[in-house]
């Protein structure tokens, strides 16, 4: 249950970073280094974000459900902002697809099998290999490893949540425009590392337990 690599050759959780950061980033880059407007900047950040899903979809024949999430936050940041034409809302709008994402995390608990493992399965079978697949899903059997993704699926949930509410706080709490504006790709930033950070080490430590007590052989 701690996957590193995939025949891409980049660890899991980078892939990760990469399917849920790249449309803010094109936000970003066209809202902060190009001055674009924000509603300019949002359609652009959608049509980025489809397009990588496209291209995810493409190459592993798998819906990335990270890269839909952020797109469908977008979309929806999209829609309110043309509605409100708040500058705050602006920069607040980059919380919508942490909080969709947190939201569906924590919702995919109640179903059979929590979004956590369905996000981590592409990277731990190498974008799809049939064995590894089979080996991946045949895994759930065991209350550890059911026990682990239910945890990252928790943990980031939670932290995804915490990090859009943080946000918020921060762009209507008082704070110039300008500073909440700088602070919100930081505070994002912050945030995917810790979580990476401790889904890395959980996940190592959840992978010597289940060896130390099923006998699971080493990847």
């Amino acid at each position: 249950m701690s996957p590193t690599r995939n025949r891409r050759g980049l660890p899991w959780p980078v892939r990760l970073t990469l399917d849920i950061g790249v449309s803010p980033l094109a936000f970003f880059l066209m809202s902060g280094v190009a001055g674009a407007s924000t509603a300019a900047s949002l359609l652009v950040s959608v049509g980025v974000g489809a397009l990588w899903t496209i291209g995810q979809l493409l190459a592993t024949r798998k819906v990335n459900a990270a890269a839909v999430c952020v797109v469908a936050g977008l979309v929806v940041g999209a829609v309110l902002t043309g509605i409100s034409g708040d500058a705050r809302f602006g920069v607040a709008k980059d919380s919508l697809y942490t909080a969709v994402f947190g939201l569906a995390m924590l919702v995919s608990l109640a179903a059979r099998r929590p979004l956590m493992f369905a996000l981590i399965r592409p990277f731990a079978t190498e974008d799809g290999d049939p064995a590894k697949v089979a080996e991946w899903n045949a895994a759930w059997v065991s209350p550890l490893f059911r026990r682990g993704m239910r945890t990252m699926t928790v943990v980031w949930g939670v932290g995804l949540l915490v990090e859009a509410v943080t946000r918020i706080a921060v762009v209507y709490g008082g704070f110039p425009v300008a500073y909440a504006a700088a602070l919100s790709p930081v505070l994002t930033a912050v945030v995917l590392a810790a979580l990476m950070s401790w889904t890395a080490w959980y996940g190592r430590k959840a992978g010597e337990a289940r060896r130390r007590v099923e006998g699971v052989p080493a990847p």
